[in-house]
């Protein structure tokens, strides 16, 4: 439980600064804190630990997962024709870390036990970050022109809405698995809405949100009788709304309502320069996680003009076709198309709630992804898609048993035993 919940702090993006942060500052690399890399030694100990152990297990959980295994393999790979050899294998150790974690985890706790551990852990990121904000506000509050939003015990304020946005996931998990809302869920995604709205993250808030409201929808729809009939009468409702709005504010008009511009905050003049920059190698890419880099010369040419230093392409699509090129681009589609197929089954098989679920965290990523970048890197959101994976894979069976026991369904599966209690006499059979 304990790893559990310090990989979660590790992999929502939480930092324990020493001391204020640098503005250019790279946390990718461990410039924030070192802390950070100590911790994700212990969780590569950890992994490594559990893999030895149980070698057996590992292996089929990773088979299971077989194109998130593959991306890290492509990762590694890239470094034979990487820009920066050294940061591609150091960021690939770093996936196979995640992938690591995630056999452990998926095989020790199962995903309902690591659900409520992440949402403890996002309930504890928030208070951490509270305090940060309170005692330390040059620590805890973010710069520039967001400099009235709280980042807390995150490098940057949209990292805390990523975090935040991971909880919420695991709270629908939570709830689903339940198959009903309980008053502390209500009130923990209330509390999560304010930090949200607290970190000015708005993409994190408006799909969590959605995530929120589709919960809803799932909840009543497997109650069935006036509660589908309500619940269909308000999603018509809320779509017809959403359309009418649409239409009378049109695309910039809701920018407008949200915060944004036409330009996405600058993100298509990125794009723009972006797309030349794949078009030099379109099919291997320049290496993971080697793009964005001082000294090489693609990143300083969009630096140059843009006019400033862009961390990524803020889209995650974009960013693995600069590192991977094609081939990693195929790896993203066959894991997307992995997990939709398997959520397709899950329905079909009557595993409605897990099938809503994975549904949801595809939509969430897919969405986030497309102005901000976290495909392929080891973050929450590629664990929590992982695991989503996981959870509507088939079950192993021989002759009528599973072979493997492991947490494949909803609900945590166990090895049955004979059922305990007092012992059954055998009462001598009168002779006739």
């Amino acid at each position: 439980m304990l790893f559990a919940a310090l990989g979660s702090l590790l992999y929502m993006g939480a930092r324990i600064a020493l001391a204020v942060p640098s503005p250019d500052a790279d946390p990718e690399m461990g410039a924030f804190d070192p802390i950070n890399t100590i911790l994700s030694l212990v969780m590569l100990g950890f992994g490594l630990f559990h893999a030895l152990r149980y070698p057996r297990a590992t292996l089929l959980i990773s088979l299971r997962a077989w194109p998130f295994a593959l991306a890290v393999v492509v990762a590694a790979a890239s470094a034979m024709w990487s820009q920066s050899p050294e940061h591609s294998l150091r960021r690939a150790l770093s996936l196979a870390t995640l992938l690591l974690f995630a056999a452990a985890i998926w095989n020790k706790l199962g995903l309902r036990r690591f659900m409520r551990v992440l949402v403890g852990t996002t309930i504890f990121a928030c208070i951490a970050s509270l305090g940060e904000a309170v005692i330390r506000p040059e620590i805890g509050f973010d710069i520039g022109e967001y400099a009235d939003a709280i980042r807390g015990i995150f490098w940057q304020k949209n990292v805390f809405g990523f975090a935040l946005l991971g909880g919420t996931v695991a709270l629908a998990f939570v709830a689903l698995d339940r198959r009903r809302l309980r008053g502390k869920d209500i009130a923990v995604a209330l509390f999560f809405l304010i930090m949200l709205m607290l970190s000015r993250s708005t993409t994190a808030l408006l799909l969590s949100v959605a995530v929120m409201g589709g919960t809803f929808v799932a909840l009543g729809l497997d109650r069935g009788g006036a509660w589908r009939a309500a619940i269909l009468i308000l999603t018509a409702g809320g779509v017809t709304l959403a359309l009418l709005i649409l239409t009378l504010l049109g695309s910039s008009g809701v920018f407008e309502a949200i915060g944004k511009d036409d330009t996405l905050t600058g993100r298509v003049y990125i794009w723009a320069e972006v797309y030349e920059a794949i078009g030099l190698r379109r099919y291997l890419g320049y290496g993971y996680n080697a793009f964005w880099l001082q000294g090489t010369n693609p990143a300083e040419v969009i630096w140059q003009r843009i006019g400033w230093l862009a961390p990524t392409a803020h889209s995650g699509y974009l960013d693995v076709a600069l590192q991977l090129g094609m081939l990693g681009v195929a790896v993203v589609v066959m894991a997307h198309l992995l997990v939709l197929s398997r959520a397709a089954m899950a329905i079909f098989d009557g595993r409605r709630p897990q099938a809503f679920w994975v549904l949801m965290v595809s939509a969430t990523y897919l969405v986030y992804n497309y102005s901000e970048s976290l495909l392929l890197r080891p973050d929450l959101q590629f664990l929590l898609w992982m695991m989503a994976s996981l959870a509507v894979a088939p079950v192993m069976r021989k002759q009528g048993a599973e072979s493997w026991v492991g947490p494949w369904s909803f609900r945590s599966a166990r090895r049955p035993h004979a059922a305990k209690g007092p012992a059954q006499k055998t009462l001598p059979v009168p002779a006739p």
